[in-house]
């Protein structure tokens, strides 16, 4: 595996993630007052939900394992669903800013945040990735010379290092948000009632 070659191959797309991921993160941010009757009720639930459950490494994996499986997924969509799921972790992040102070957010937040971030960002190249495999193989299979198995064969010839990129950006979000998970569950907080104690 040459993470290089990984990292040319899609870097256009991760380009795009991270611009919709930042964009719609400030949308969330400068446009809280306006969110709040949206996304209120989520950070409510949010927080029901956490003191309840509390937070553990399996509950807080398995919550951004389905968010990063619905961006993955989503390239299914032909990457419509990717956008929006990616487009609304963004703007949570940014309206959950507006909710706390500053200092509060960064001290909650980058911990786990370093690796959370880049896997939900990652998360959404890989499902770029799974798009673009499917318009191009299926575009091979449309047109173009010979039998419906000699296209089957030359298309997945010529596209499947897409699909093997999307399989593997996707390990690389799940590695990343199962180490915020146990940043988040084992460090987080202490860190922040340490930093505050002074």
């Amino acid at each position: 595996m040459n993470i290089i070659d990984l990292y040319k191959r899609n870097r256009d797309y991760l380009i795009i993630s991270i611009l919709i991921f930042l964009g719609s993160f400030s949308l969330g941010y400068l446009l809280a007052g306006f969110l709040d009757i949206l996304l209120a009720p989520l950070m409510r639930e949010f927080k029901k939900s956490v003191i309840e459950e509390g937070i553990t490494i399996i509950s807080i994996f398995s919550h951004n394992l389905q968010a990063i499986l619905l961006l993955y997924l989503g390239g299914l969509s032909l990457s419509i669903f990717t956008g929006l799921f990616l487009a609304l972790n963004g703007l949570f992040m940014g309206y959950f800013a507006t909710k706390v102070p500053v200092v509060d957010f960064i001290l909650l937040v980058a911990p786990h945040g370093m690796f959370e971030i880049p896997g939900i960002i990652i998360a959404g190249v890989a499902g770029f990735r799974l798009s673009s495999f499917i318009i191009h193989f299926m575009g091979d299979l449309i047109r173009g010379p010979g039998s419906f198995t000699q296209k089957l064969k030359k298309s997945s010839d010529n596209n499947i290092r897409e699909f093997k990129d999307s399989l593997l950006l996707f390990l690389i979000a799940v590695i990343l948000i199962l180490i915020a998970a146990i940043i988040e569950a084992e460090f987080t907080l202490t860190f922040y009632y340490m930093i505050k104690g002074f």
